[in-house]
């Protein structure tokens, strides 16, 4: 397993966690081509990317310019169910008009709830559990994730309010 935090500030928020030959992005704050250019150098491109986990719907972690992406390139977005009614709001930036229905239609988009769950399609052997961990941010929080793979285990967390005793717990043992 490998993690290349591609950005993380107020002007967007990502990053990618490489697991075996395919990846997930955990949040989308940059648009597609921006997050191509970050990268570079990194050995994985959009083509690598399989999933992308969403920690909450603020700007600076999804970008939805991503929608026409997502699509075309068939990336399954993972959103907490507490978070489902904010990407729906987002609106489409391009002129295909993407959006949210659009990934759901086309059985993109999932809704997760506080239970472990596993990241779907191209990552094949390299099956990916993610354990949610709800956590303080704003009036809808934001999601931590602890990611187990055959390659290593990770615990990623942004925008706390505090560190949550729960987190601290999920996170213990973690390679990352």
């Amino acid at each position: 397993m490998q993690v290349c935090v591609l950005g993380s500030g107020s002007s967007g928020n990502s990053t990618v966690v490489k697991i075996g030959p395919r990846s997930v992005l955990i949040d989308a704050g940059f648009g597609p081509r921006a997050v191509a250019r970050r990268l570079e150098g990194t050995g994985v491109t959009l083509n690598d990317i399989d999933a992308v986990l969403l920690t909450h719907l603020d700007r600076d972690h999804f970008n939805p310019s991503w929608f026409t992406t997502l699509l075309k390139r068939r990336i399954n977005v993972y959103c907490h169910k507490r978070h489902e009614r904010h990407i729906y709001r987002h609106r489409a930036t391009t002129v295909a008009g993407a959006d949210a229905r659009s990934l759901h239609n086309a059985g993109l988009l999932h809704r997760f709830n506080d239970q472990p769950f596993f990241v779907q399609h191209g990552l094949g052997a390299a099956r990916v559990r993610v354990t949610p961990v709800r956590l303080a941010h704003d009036r809808t929080g934001t999601v931590g994730f602890r990611l187990d793979a055959a390659t290593g285990r990770l615990g990623f967390a942004t925008d706390l309010g505090r560190v949550p005793q729960r987190m601290i717990d999920l996170f213990a043992n973690v390679d990352v």
